[in-house]
């Protein structure tokens, strides 16, 4: 075993190690992400989460990260397993010590018996402490550096990879947690090479995986190659042709991979044209968050007509990225996005996610136009549009903060529903039953803080007050008055919270 004097003399020399910043997630791109953890629905979380941890992993930060810091420990409470593991990933790029090591040990205690999750929250743990404070917390929960948790703590420290290069992860002898682990630093380019075998490189046994009796195994050596910048196709471990044989979770990476490039793309049309028709979601998905990457002449032809026929929305929404990511390109898709744009309804989701990927590139200008077009015939009654000559249907609602309304009192004419104002009220009144809750609940010493946060938060519903009140929360649920007194009302009230959240304003 891993005897105290070792972990000791191996945890003095530790040094957390986050992706270098090279720059900043666009404001448009960030008010997607805060609009996606809102989502009444575990999987928009998830979204938001995976897409926030991708920006970190390539160096683009939140230009002010303290709200997301704010949300995080709330959403390690969420009853689904993927949204708290994604929660972990995220603590342990984004988080910090004063707002997130409460929420992250208590949420490691009570996920001790996931080894994926309980692995993440182990990265988040390192990544928020210092050398001293890692030795006292791994003592105090009873847990040893050897695999599963060894290969965690090296995602966040390289000081570990010495360790990692005496022990090495064989494929035929190490457990399934272990090797998704393994498959994992490996997609961060952070395993230390001859992770596996000596005799072998890594980007030389991560294919093998791929006929693990373990179908995560599979799916995560999938996710590696897929992830890993200097891997490709060529990596999976077995022909493009086979990829129809590969288990769904496996084919959504390999279908990404066939996508990853312009000229991957073209050389694999066929196999491209036959995975837009494959039966499950997940691989479809795969293959058009793939498309975003890359464009070829007459590909056209393939995504505009499964655009057509497909009936699942978040895929139809991920064929769009594809139009706006290239609609600089082809008119089709120039004038494909900018209907979707038109069509989808003013605050909705799908129009942030629009804007966003549209940052930054010529169609956004036109996305503007259109903005701007709706909005001076709905407030002025003109049928002269602003812009050009496309015509528009009057009478659309728009977001009251989209015309400049400042106070929650405003009194806005011409049909325009106040949404901002609105949404304010429902913050609010959630608030305010929250109160009532806690007063209920007694004088549990524990809840004083809550009851004065959400005093603060009713008064003002900022984002910024509302977020504080969401992250308390998440960190009380076991408290003894809640339990008896109405742990149920308590959770509904914080979801609801959550789905305002991003729609209140800024303070």
């Amino acid at each position: 075993m891993f005897n105290e004097r070792q972990a000791y003399s191996l945890l003095s020399s530790v040094r957390t190690l986050r992706p270098p910043a090279r720059g900043f997630i666009g404001q448009q791109e960030a008010n997607y992400i805060h609009l996606l953890l809102g989502h009444p629905e575990p999987k928009g979380k998830e979204a938001a989460l995976e897409l926030l941890c991708a920006h970190y992993r390539k160096g683009r930060r939140l230009r002010d990260p303290h709200g997301i810091c704010q949300t995080l420990p709330g959403l390690l409470y969420n009853a689904d397993p993927h949204v708290r593991r994604w929660t972990f990933n995220a603590i342990a790029l984004v988080g910090n010590k004063a707002q997130n090591l409460e929420a992250t040990l208590d949420a490691l205690e009570r996920n001790r018996g996931d080894d994926d999750i309980f692995a993440a929250g182990m990265a988040a743990l390192i990544a928020l402490t210092s050398e001293a404070e890692t030795e006292a917390q791994l003592k105090q929960i009873g847990v040893e550096l050897e695999g599963a948790v060894l290969l965690a703590a090296a995602q966040q420290a390289t000081s570990y990879n010495d360790r990692l290069a005496e022990r090495r992860v064989h494929p035929d002898q190490a457990s399934a947690s272990e090797l998704r682990l393994a498959a994992v630093l490996v997609g961060l380019g952070k395993a230390p090479e001859h992770l596996f075998s000596l005799g072998h490189v890594n980007a030389a046994v991560i294919g093998s995986f791929y006929g693990h009796h373990d179908k995560q195994v599979a799916q995560y050596a999938a996710w590696a190659v897929c992830e890993h910048p200097d891997l490709n196709l060529s990596h999976l471990g077995f022909s493009p042709s086979k990829l129809r044989d590969q288990a769904a979770d496996v084919r959504k990476y390999g279908f990404r991979l066939l996508t990853a490039d312009d000229a991957t793309a073209e050389h694999n049309r066929d196999l491209v044209a036959e995975a837009s028709f494959d039966t499950d979601r997940k691989a479809r998905e795969g293959l058009a968050i793939g498309l975003a990457q890359s464009y070829f002449p007459g590909l056209e032809e393939i995504t505009l007509e499964w655009h057509g026929r497909e009936a699942d929305p978040a895929i139809k929404e991920a064929i769009l990225d594809h139009f706006v990511a290239h609609a600089d390109r082809t008119p089709v898709y120039e004038d494909s996005a900018k209907e979707a744009y038109r069509r989808a309804p003013v605050g909705s989701i799908l129009r942030a996610k629009l804007e966003a990927r549209a940052e930054g590139k010529p169609i956004f200008r036109e996305f503007r136009k259109i903005d701007y077009q709706a909005t001076s015939l709905d407030l002025f009654g003109t049928d002269t549009p602003l812009f050009g000559t496309t015509t528009v249907t009057k009478n659309i609602s728009i977001n009251a903060q989209n015309v400049g309304v400042v106070a929650d009192t405003s009194n806005v004419q011409g049909g325009v529903n106040q949404t901002a104002a609105n949404h304010v009220q429902q913050a609010q009144d959630q608030l305010a039953s929250l109160l009532a809750l806690l007063d209920k609940a007694g004088a549990d010493a524990g809840l004083k803080q809550g009851k004065e946060l959400a005093a603060e938060a009713r008064a003002k519903p900022t984002k910024g007050l509302v977020e504080k009140v969401i992250g308390w929360m998440g960190t009380v649920k076991t408290a003894t008055g809640l339990v008896v007194g109405g742990a149920e009302d308590f959770a509904k009230i914080a979801d609801k919270l959550q789905e305002l959240l991003p729609y209140l304003p800024q303070g």
